[in-house]
């Protein structure tokens, strides 16, 4: 899967900017069962509290893609994700973390045709996608906000937190298998090795799409 941000399983880097929040570099596990999963916090301010970042693409009207796993750490908070070309054009959703529902995308400014996932990866844990048509511009903006239930814009109580991992954002109409990524974005995604076979663009239920025997064909560049 391609990710256009940096230090995706890292928001305490300062490639992520944080506003009204801080995040911590090694709070939990993440849902590889392996890996540290870092936190963000909201403070005690009365105000939006969520973390950011940008990335440059060639100018086209497209969709674009945020995603990355969440989970409540402290609290009863949601994660909001964001996605657009810039701050005027841009979707919106929420995701329940408690239910594991997604609600329904709405806009500012041109941006259209938003579509929401939401995957149970168990332990808590969900993977969220937010993809949405963007107008055309040389950035990618993502964010993902706290939410308290009914608005992103509360006083904090300096403790409620959820984690985030192996976020990202993508030049794609179809939610990307989250990539990790540091100090280099991965425009294209990576080489796929092993027996595994990862695929996109599968029907909502892939319930006996195939069975086991089926003969399949894989083309080689």
């Amino acid at each position: 899967g391609p990710n256009a941000l940096l230090y995706s399983d890292q928001i305490d880097n300062a490639a992520w900017t944080k506003s009204n929040a801080t995040a911590s570099a090694v709070s939990g596990v993440a849902p590889d069962g392996v890996s540290d999963a870092p936190a963000l916090i909201e403070n005690a301010s009365t105000a939006e509290h969520y973390f950011t970042q940008s990335a440059s693409r060639a100018s086209a009207t497209e969709d674009l893609c945020v995603y990355g796993f969440f989970k409540r750490r402290t609290g009863t908070r949601d994660v909001l994700l964001l996605i657009g070309s810039d701050g005027s054009n841009y979707a919106i959703c929420r995701f329940d973390l408690a239910a594991g529902a997604a609600g329904s995308a709405s806009y500012v400014g041109t941006a259209t045709n938003g579509r929401a996932f939401m995957v149970d990866k168990g332990n808590g844990w969900f993977f969220c996608a937010l993809v949405a048509r963007c107008p055309a511009s040389t950035s990618i903006l993502a964010q993902a906000y706290l939410h308290n239930g009914s608005t992103t814009v509360y006083t904090g109580d300096s403790t409620s937190s959820i984690y985030a991992w192996r976020v990202g954002a993508a030049r794609s109409g179809l939610p990307t298998r989250g990539a990790l990524t540091t100090g280099t974005a991965l425009a294209s995604g990576t080489g796929q090795t092993g027996s595994g076979l990862y695929l996109k663009g599968l029907p909502a239920s892939t319930q006996n799409i195939r069975a086991a025997g089926d003969m399949v064909e894989i083309i080689l560049p």
